[in-house]
């Protein structure tokens, strides 16, 4: 098991759907990015083990 603290945009991009109350894990399945500082948008993560 990983535990490890989620970083900004993972944080501000976490949806309901991502957490798994009774097996008490969470997936990062997708980032809070903004572009031309001024327009936000999901993205994918970066890491190959975090889009699968």
């Amino acid at each position: 098991m990983i535990i490890r603290q989620p970083h900004r945009g993972e944080a501000l991009a976490l949806h309901e759907d991502d957490a798994y109350l009774d097996k008490r894990s969470e997936y990062i399945r997708r980032t809070l990015a903004a572009i031309d500082n001024n327009q936000l948008v999901f993205t994918a993560p970066q890491t190959r083990s975090s889009r699968n």
